[in-house]
């Protein structure tokens, strides 16, 4: 950018494109399975960061829960990935697992963004685990480049 550019308020850098959240434990689940999601309206060629922090729990300790954050639907390209082994003393209790990625747009128009997770490794049932006052929260902000 250059000095007397002009700056677009929905190109504004740290501009908060959309944000959505789950404020419920989801059902439990083995196979990958859709946690979270959000649509937001994208400008071809702009940066933005897509971030998440999912916090899940499994009913087995150490067993591994996986974490993706993944364009259009579960099926899609991932983005960013994490993973929690859930701690040997304490099944059931909730471990976070961040996510963040920048991701290029490659259209202008409307872009969805699922978190997905599943279980990796072990025999537990896994979920999602958010409430009023710990919601899980999916924000894409614009970076301004």
């Amino acid at each position: 950018m250059a000095a007397g550019d002009k700056i677009l308020w929905v190109t504004a850098p740290g501009r908060v494109i959309g944000t959505s959240s789950e404020t419920t434990d989801s059902s439990t689940f083995t196979a990958l399975t859709l946690i979270g999601t959000i649509t937001v309206s994208l400008i071809s060629g702009k940066v933005y960061k897509v971030e998440c922090t999912a916090q899940v729990a499994s009913t087995v300790a150490t067993d591994a829960v996986q974490v993706s954050l993944v364009e259009d639907s579960t099926a899609g390209a991932e983005i960013a990935r994490g993973r929690v082994i859930v701690d040997a003393s304490a099944a059931n209790a909730p471990g976070p697992v961040p996510l963040r990625a920048l991701y290029t747009a490659v259209a202008t128009g409307s872009k969805t963004f699922v978190v997905a997770a599943q279980r990796a490794a072990g025999s537990g049932n896994v979920r999602r685990e958010a409430g009023t006052t710990f919601p899980q929260v999916l924000t894409v902000t614009c970076t301004g480049l």
